[in-house]
């Protein structure tokens, strides 16, 4: 994040140089990245160095909208370096061992510090490292504890893709998901696999899918992200009690390739970043349908 800060001021001291406006910058990010700008406004350091916000598919608890506290990064570093045999002392000879043992040891380290201060409060997912609330650099949680004033009059952008994770069994079984998917199923099989996944809600769950994406097949409603969607939603109306405007899209697009079965994955929407394109933003045509997949989508 120091890293960042220190590429934002560099472009503030010469972006005139090559036709940029060192007033209007805008700071954009894609998952992981998108955590990065969250984080970038409670960094007191970054202030005056942006002026406005896109945050894809990276709002989440402990990576985004809220970050590990020191209390926890230490115990995940002290931790590591015990599983690895390497003392406080001789930091050094991290540099010497493999890239495997490192993240052997780290990911050991982080399910351990999960089990000694629970789970909440550790990242239990793939990115267990990030930024933490230091005072010092980082002087709050992005988005649990209110937007810093900071950025009062910084606009944000924020929004996920329409099934991010939702395909991702899929890409694993790549080659017959290219001709079993519910691109061929049969109107009997895709109802079968509807029922054994929502059950008593299932027949609730297709009529709001029909309202929000009446182009859609319903077959689609198998693969609705509503996790990422829901903290997405939940940070715009955190930011919307500050002045600046905020904007939420979803990104229904669904790729052809290799028979269509991966849909509008997580990153799928990232070559579309063409910003003279107009689109119409529809907040609230999937209220319904969230609401019945995450019963805390309006909270």
């Amino acid at each position: 994040m120091l890293d960042i800060v220190a590429a934002l001021k560099w472009i503030h001291e010469n972006i005139e140089q090559f036709g940029g406006d060192p007033d209007n910058v805008t700071v954009f990010g894609q998952s992981g990245g998108g955590a990065k700008i969250l984080t970038l406004t409670a960094m007191p350091a970054a202030k005056g160095l942006f002026h406005k916000t896109i945050v894809q598919s990276g709002a989440n608890e402990l990576m985004g909208m809220s970050l590990p506290d020191k209390e926890i990064s230490a115990r995940i570093a002290e931790l590591t370096l015990q599983n690895l045999g390497v003392d406080a002392s001789e930091i050094e000879k991290l540099q010497t061992l493999p890239y495997a043992e490192l993240a052997d040891a780290a990911n050991r380290a982080i399910l351990q510090t999960g089990e000694e201060f629970g789970s909440e409060r550790v990242y239990q997912g793939m990115i267990g490292w990030a930024p933490i609330v230091d005072d010092v650099n980082v002087t709050q949680n992005p988005v649990i504890d209110g937007f810093s004033e900071r950025v009062n009059d910084i606009p944000l952008l924020i929004g996920t893709a329409a099934n991010e994770w939702a395909t991702i069994d899929q890409w694993a079984t790549m080659a017959t998901s290219q001709t079993d998917n519910k691109n061929n199923w049969s109107v009997a099989e895709v109802e079968r696999r509807l029922r054994q996944k929502y059950g008593d809600k299932t027949d609730a769950v297709k009529a709001a899918f029909h309202e929000a994406y009446p182009d859609k097949p319903i077959a689609n409603a198998l693969y609705v992200d509503s996790w990422m969607r829901t903290r997405a939603v939940k940070t715009a109306r955190i930011k919307s009690e500050q002045a600046a405007p905020v904007y939420n899209y979803i990104f229904t697009w669904e790729t052809p390739i290799m028979g269509g079965f991966g849909m509008a994955y997580h990153c799928a929407e990232i070559p579309f970043m063409i910003f003279d394109n107009k689109s119409v933003v529809r907040y609230h045509h999937d209220d319904k349908l969230m609401s019945i997949l995450e019963p805390g989508y309006n909270d």
